[in-house]
């Protein structure tokens, strides 16, 4: 019999980034036959904190969320942190410094971990002339797309 059950969030149980009523219901089924529901996602956990309330366990001891693909599992009762495998600092510098103008943006979520709780999830805001070459690309992009047309 099977114990657990994971789901990805986005075209999988949400519709127009809520759950529907019918996912609610067979989520509370599986529950009352002693299946354990847990959403994971690429998301970050502060991104679906309103999903945690729909489908109950926001909050709740003994359950669980996966994010970051798999890089966060948090027990959500006080957003307790079980398991964190990110990139430093200077891996994500890298990734910055390797993308040479091939994406006209780059978004990367930086995430503290203070003792066992989740502090706040930032973005990383890259140095301003970074910002400026991924802007410029995106324009060149657009001016482009311009004459193109």
């Amino acid at each position: 019999m099977y114990k657990l059950m994971l789901s990805d969030l986005d075209e999988t149980l949400l519709i127009d980034h809520h759950v529907p009523d019918f996912n609610i219901e067979a989520i509370k089924k599986a529950r009352h036959n002693g299946l354990k529901f847990i959403p994971a996602t690429g998301r970050a956990y502060n991104m679906i904190l309103d999903v945690l309330k729909e489908i109950g366990t926001y909050e709740q001891a003994g359950e669980y969320s996966i994010c970051f693909n798999g890089g966060l599992i948090v027990e959500n009762k006080n957003d307790h942190i079980l398991h964190f495998q990110g990139l430093s600092f200077e891996q994500t510098k890298e990734l910055f410094a390797k993308n040479d103008n091939k994406f006209a943006s780059l978004f990367i979520t930086y995430y503290r971990k203070e003792h066992t709780d989740i502090a706040k999830l930032q973005q990383l805001f890259v140095e301003y002339q970074q910002i400026k070459q991924y802007q410029n690309a995106l324009n060149e992009l657009c001016t482009v797309l311009t004459d193109y047309e």
